[in-house]
């Protein structure tokens, strides 16, 4: 007698032939689960201060693609940078004004890789994890072309994402205001509740379903911006649940 025998996505994975594994790839959104993996950077030279638009002066920059923002940092060698400044950096949460403090590496608000300047490192090893998500808009230095979202904003500072992606964005990637007293590229700065404070800063909202500007200095009224939203996706979900390629 023939039992037949369920088994999961993730077990027919594991046994797969060519013929359904396209399929079983497909179903994954694979390119996602392999973009959301621990990425290992050698070599890399930060830009230098003030030469990132969405960073406050006095910090070196390690802009990370637009699909693979870090959501934390694993572990970061400088291998060249100022005297007695080489070696293993400590890993700390970004506090704006504050960190990182010399020798340390955190994760800015728009998801990018920072030191302090005076550290002047020019080489560095670094192994981080992804923010899993889905870019809505495109940075300037994408690959993929430069498609960013237009949003108008209140007289409150508040500029609201469309319906499809509120309370689902991630991350901040870059807000660029167009249109008001001020305009030009801003400085992405930490999730707020409330309307920044700082001429050209921006800052997503906590609760993810829009941005905050400074209204009373900037009066924007039109603002571009990138973000990462969650991924609709559930791997974890799909490599449990019953295959149907038995």
């Amino acid at each position: 007698m023939t039992m037949n025998t369920i088994e999961s996505l993730r077990e027919s994975l594991n046994r797969s032939d060519l013929s359904g594994l396209s399929d079983m790839l497909r179903t994954l959104v694979f390119g996602d689960v392999l973009r959301a993996l621990p990425v290992q950077l050698f070599g890399v030279v930060p830009s230098v201060s003030g030469a990132v638009p969405q960073q406050p002066t006095g910090l070196l920059t390690i802009v990370l693609p637009e699909d693979a923002k870090a959501a934390s940092v694993l572990r970061c060698t400088v291998r060249k940078g100022a005297n007695s400044k080489t070696g293993e950096y400590a890993i700390a949460a970004y506090a704006a004004g504050s960190h990182p403090a010399t020798k340390e590496v955190s994760v800015a608000p728009n998801g990018d890789i920072v030191f302090y300047s005076t550290d002047a490192v020019t080489q560095v090893d670094v192994l981080y994890v992804p923010v899993k998500g889905s870019v809505k808009g495109q940075c300037a230095n994408s690959v993929l072309g430069v498609t960013s979202l237009t949003l108008q904003v209140a007289s409150t500072g508040f500029a609201a994402l469309p319906a499809a992606f509120s309370g689902k964005a991630l991350l901040l990637m870059q807000a660029n205001i167009v249109s008001g007293t001020n305009t030009g590229e801003c400085v992405v700065v930490a999730p707020t509740t409330s309307v920044t404070t700082t001429s050209l800063n921006a800052a997503l909202s906590v609760d993810g379903t829009g941005i905050w500007l400074d209204h009373t200095d900037d009066a924007p009224t039109r603002v571009t911006v990138d973000v990462l939203v969650y991924n609709t996706v559930d791997v974890n979900a799909l490599l449990e649940a019953a295959s149907s390629d038995i």
